[in-house]
């Protein structure tokens, strides 16, 4: 649950620190981008997509230590489009470089807007990692990807099981049970199903 505060906060984080001009797309992301997923994914470049890829329990050596503290896998990829395989090479090591100086001079404790959050989310333990994801695939469809990642801790600033009730999402079916008439498209009656959806979330 802290772990998806710190996610939006991030995604906000970059989307803040770069002009749609020099980044079109931010985004969070549930998985590892690769070139498998760019023909199930529509976007404008530059992109930065955001994901988890999980945690562990924060050591000593953290910024943040104690009960519920999480060391956070957080990872961005980079994707950038032109014509010629070296300039879109060069153009995103520089957006991924952009990306980590951006991150690393992050500072959520210290930000006023963090104030109200239900967690507490520290800055970078260490400096970013950076990979080139190069493939033929991406060669292909003229993109360069980049992976850039790094580990935040976060902790929880309120009771567990008052975090989970901020953060729960409730979903009442109103759907009616039954089955529609084989003449319902020849009469011009359409089956009508509500959803009515609570989203608890601070962000």
């Amino acid at each position: 649950m802290s772990a998806t505060i710190l996610l939006d906060q991030a995604v906000a984080r970059v989307r803040a620190q770069f002009t749609r001009a020099e980044v079109a797309t931010v985004q969070p992301y549930a998985g590892e981008f690769s070139s498998a997923e760019i023909q199930h994914k529509s976007y404008n470049c530059p992109a930065i997509f955001l994901t988890v890829l999980g945690w562990q329990p924060a050591d000593s050596d953290c910024r943040l230590t104690g009960k519920h503290a999480k060391k956070v896998h957080v990872v961005a990829f980079v994707a950038y489009k032109h014509a010629e395989r070296n300039k879109r090479m060069a153009g995103a090591m520089l957006l991924a470089e952009r990306l980590e100086i951006v991150m690393r001079q992050w500072e959520p404790m210290r930000e006023a807007a963090n104030a109200n959050l239900p967690v507490t989310i520290a800055g970078l333990e260490t400096g970013a990692t950076c990979e080139n994801l190069y493939s033929r695939a991406l060669d292909t469809v003229g993109q360069a990807l980049f992976q850039v990642d790094w580990h935040q801790c976060v902790k929880p600033a309120v009771p567990i099981e008052q975090l989970w009730d901020l953060l729960s999402v409730e979903i009442i079916d109103s759907t009616r049970g039954g089955v529609v008439p084989a003449d319902a498209a020849a009469t011009g009656i359409v089956p009508v199903v509500t959803e009515d959806v609570t989203f608890n979330s601070t962000t």
